[in-house]
């Protein structure tokens, strides 16, 4: 996966909400601030792009925070938060510190984990990292439900699916079944972004983007384009306020009315 610097996301939907932190009115009336963190990668990175957007948009109030590191794994996030408990001088690689610390900042409702999307069809690369993570996430943020954010496969332009002898088709199939066993043996939900963006790739959008057809993908053929990340958002929202997005949601000037509605049809189907 394309390496990023390793980065400390917040995205705050209320500039009330990020000074009070606390139960806030929106303007469908009394709603609580839902907080919620993200261990992961560039993938949640794209997840977390235009959600903050559609959520305000929507009347939520939503705090957002990214612990990401491009490309980092499961095996990587584990070592980082057990480096940090041998020497608290370690392991501080997020901006804003280390894991465990970002996990005590705040009374969280949800924490995602994910795996890196280069092994997220490798059942074996789950285990013990993600249980060593789990583990700590329930010691440093005992509230939070744990959420498995369901990564997608890559499409028939990325030159790892030849490497690998894998069609778009198979890898996709491969990572919901590996998350889908994952989620179920530990009894978390699931956000079904892989599931998502399998189907969205049966229907070509109708736009034309610098002269070629639009796709949830990016160039490089695994990251989301700003279609794609407008998707994660809708499905994001969708399963964080269980409602769906309706069609006065934000939406970016990039994206015809025509494809917001098919994504965010497509993301209503959750």
């Amino acid at each position: 996966m394309k390496t990023f610097k390793s980065i400390f996301g917040i995205v705050v939907c209320s500039f009330v909400s990020l000074c009070l932190g606390a139960d806030v009115a929106s303007a469908n009336g009394n709603t609580k601030t839902l907080k919620v963190l993200s261990i992961g990668n560039s993938f949640s990175a794209n997840a977390h792009k235009l959600l903050p957007q559609i959520a305000s948009s929507m009347g939520k109030e939503l705090i957002l925070r990214n612990a990401f590191i491009g490309g980092c794994s499961l095996e990587r996030h584990a070592r980082h938060m057990k480096e940090y408990e041998q020497n608290p001088q370690k392991g501080n690689v997020y901006h804003g510190g280390s894991l465990i610390k970002l996990l005590e900042l705040e009374d969280w409702d949800i924490v995602t984990i994910q795996q890196v999307s280069h092994e997220s069809f490798k059942p074996e690369t789950f285990e013990p990292f993600a249980s060593e993570i789990i583990e700590r996430i329930k010691k440093h943020a005992p509230n939070a439900e744990i959420v498995v954010h369901q990564t997608w496969g890559y499409n028939k332009n990325n030159i790892r699916l030849k490497d690998w002898g894998m069609t778009p088709e198979e890898m996709s199939a491969r990572i919901i079944k590996t998350y889908s066993d994952f989620s179920e043996k530990n009894k978390f939900r699931q956000i079904p972004s892989g599931e998502m963006f399998a189907a969205a790739n049966k229907t070509p959008l109708s736009i034309q983007s610098h002269g070629f057809p639009a796709t949830i993908y990016a160039r490089d053929g695994y990251h989301a384009s700003i279609y794609g990340e407008y998707f994660l958002g809708c499905i994001w929202y969708n399963f964080l306020f269980n409602e769906d997005v309706a069609p006065t949601a934000f939406k970016p000037n990039e994206i015809s009315e025509e494809d917001a509605s098919f994504l965010r049809n497509l993301a209503n189907s959750l």
